[in-house]
């Protein structure tokens, strides 16, 4: 039979760390700590869902540093190159993304037990408090 791999979660950083781009599918919740976890590791998110929640949308441009597909390109009826779509992306816009990922990081960032400025606790506060 197969060998079943798995990795623990410090191996799947170091992993996501060495990659540009970390595609970040549709799952059983309408969002995903996949979403997270890219970000930290500065791997530009690539969501492929139709209905992806985005936390703090109302105050993180995520434009600036993710790329959103329908799911509808990954179906088998698609004609969608998922592998040809990131080879087309110019360079220069790879690097405008990732330095505002970069820039936008921090509200990602739970500081427990600290809540500083921006972070994910303070922008969840601001959530709360609407």
């Amino acid at each position: 039979g197969k060998k079943s791999t798995s990795y623990n979660y410090s191996e799947q950083m170091v992993t996501i760390r060495q990659c540009r781009f970390c595609p970040i599918p549709a799952g059983d919740s309408a969002s995903s700590k996949r979403l997270f976890d890219a970000i930290q590791a500065d791997c530009i998110p690539v969501v492929i869902a139709d209905n992806f929640i985005f936390p703090f949308e109302d105050i993180i441009p995520y434009n600036d540093f993710i790329y959103a597909l329908p799911e509808s390109n990954l179906s088998e009826k698609s004609t969608f190159n998922f592998i040809n779509f990131l080879r087309s992306i110019p360079e220069e816009e790879e690097k405008r993304k990732r330095k505002r990922l970069r820039e936008e990081k921090h509200h990602f960032i739970y500081n427990d037990p600290f809540i500083y400025p921006g972070d994910a606790m303070d922008l969840l506060m601001r959530e709360l408090s609407l």
